[in-house]
């Protein structure tokens, strides 16, 4: 049978045509009418990238990989479960209330008429149905693979066994007299997942730094809470991550002014009871000449010290076992600056295998060669740290010989004046001290004030008011196209049940 038969075919049993649109305009009308309006909600996040993550994005591209790999890895980190674990705790997005409404069930968020809790974690899901009458509640509980009871109750107050999560416990305000209500508890991994499932992340393209966030949902006042949190749980966790290191700078310093304010402190009250006791009234002439005269051999003697005591924090920060893994100050102003460049790339591989980590695991190829050459790393830091102290010992060693032909000029004068030369010289060493470590926790803290975060938020979750499905007119060619094609169905398989035959 040709086109001009089958068509002819047609017009002869119009009839039928006219029948099939009605159906299944019916069959679209009733599809439209009985499910809710889905709405599009989408969020555009902007990375911003540091000097190191643009310099990598530029190596990628100039060996012939293209994209931009550090969003790539912020894509993943956008839709990790420990992230979205952490929205859907915060929201208590792991139990889902609606209503029934006149012609669909409507998601009720964030106020909801029916609150649904048990006193164990589910770990299956558990749907409750709850209709109210005017004689009380009929409730219709589904426990997951224990199946499913119907009750009537005249009060919600007494709580309802379980046979995986303990007593269920419901309740509705008095005011609400009338009405259907249904509530799904999702153990917390399928909460999750479900929130990742409706989620799409994607990157504007492939060189771009643009993220977008975006859902189709029933429910935009829920999809934009869901998305707003996961974008500022970002930007605080990554920030955190990032300024980590500079916290622990901060520590130090903190840690280290104290001590030396304190002996500081001990000196002041020392020479004033010295002066006091030996009756020295004039004597700050003389000791400022002698000082000048050590003042050069002095403040190298400081500036060593100081910075063995940095290596020595750091030595000691690396051999413990708990900061294997964990970022060590690098912004301490080391005098070796190969030691210092070290340490910073030290610290951003210590900072993308937390990265990967969080969408990885340890057993993860990647993971693994991370973590390798983090140990060769820390192995060469420790060597380096050690050949540094050495040459600064023997530094200030020579230092020290020569000071001594300095101090043998002290000999000179009587004992109780040297004294109280040597413990001036003592206090100006600790105030050198205590202004180095007093510039350096300035000079972190305007950096911790400068952290900005890593990604700007170019527009926060906004649903669009026009629904994006059902669609009447799409329903209604897709009706009209059913229509059509129905009555030539039919007769084709009537023609192959013939042939069969």
């Amino acid at each position: 049978m040709d086109i001009k038969q089958l068509i002819k075919w047609g017009i002869d049993r119009w009839w039928w045509f006219v029948i099939s649109w009605a159906l299944c305009g019916l069959v679209g009308l009733a599809y439209y009418v009985t499910h809710a309006p889905q709405f599009a909600v989408e969020a555009v996040l902007m990375l911003r990238q540091t000097d190191s993550d643009s310099g990598q994005a530029e190596m990628m591209q100039m060996m012939g990989f293209g994209g931009n790999k550090v969003t790539g890895d912020e894509v993943q980190v956008l839709s990790s479960r420990d992230l979205m674990g952490k929205v859907v705790d915060t929201l208590g997005l792991a139990t889902h209330y609606e209503v029934k409404g006149k012609r669909f069930w409507l998601t009720q968020y964030p106020q909801h008429d029916l609150t649904v809790s048990t006193s164990s974690p589910v770990v299956e899901p558990i749907t409750v149905l709850v209709k109210v009458t005017k004689s009380g509640y009929k409730l219709t509980i589904s426990d997951g693979q224990h199946g499913t009871r119907h009750l009537k109750v005249s009060s919600l107050a007494t709580p309802l066994p379980t046979a995986q999560a303990g007593n269920l416990y419901l309740s509705l305000p008095d005011t609400v007299t009338e009405g259907t209500y249904r509530a799904a508890i999702y153990p917390r991994i399928v909460a999750i997942d479900r929130q990742l499932k409706d989620l799409t992340i994607n990157r504007l393209n492939r060189e771009s730094n643009i993220i977008t966030l975006s859902t189709i949902t029933s429910c935009p006042p829920q999809a934009v809470a869901t998305i707003n949190m996961l974008l500022d749980l970002y930007n605080q966790e990554s920030g955190a991550d990032k300024n980590r290191l500079a916290v622990q700078t901060a520590a130090f310093l903190q840690a280290r002014i104290g001590v030396v304010a304190s002996e500081l402190d001990a000196l002041e009250s020392e020479l004033a009871s010295y002066r006091r006791t030996y009756h020295i009234a004039d004597l700050d002439k003389t000791a400022d000449t002698y000082q000048q005269l050590g003042t050069s051999y002095e403040q190298q003697v400081a500036e060593i010290d100081a910075q063995k005591r940095i290596l020595d924090f750091l030595a000691d920060q690396l051999a413990q076992p708990e900061n294997a893994y964990t970022v060590i100050p690098s912004n301490m102003m080391l005098s070796d600056v190969t030691l210092q460049d070290m340490i910073s790339e030290y610290n951003a591989h210590i900072t993308h295998r937390n990265v990967l980590l969080q969408t990885a695991t340890q057993e993860n190829k990647v993971v693994e060669q991370e973590t390798q050459q983090i140990d060769q790393q820390r192995t060469n830091i420790r060597t380096a740290l050690q050949h540094t102290s050495q040459a600064m010992a023997l530094r200030r060693s020579h230092i020290l010989s020569q000071q001594n032909q300095y101090d043998s000029r002290l000999e000179a004068i009587p004992e109780t004046e040297r004294h109280y030369i040597e413990m001036q010289r003592d206090r100006k060493t600790k105030e050198n001290q205590y202004l180095y470590l007093i510039e350096k926790q300035e000079e972190n803290a305007l950096l911790m004030s400068s952290e900005t975060l890593p990604a700007k938020i170019v527009q926060y979750a906004q649903p669009n008011p026009n629904n994006q499905a059902p669609k009447l007119k799409i329903v209604g060619f897709v009706a009209l196209l059913m229509g059509l094609l129905l009555p030539y169905l039919v007769f084709l398989f009537g023609l192959f049940k013939k042939e069969m035959l």
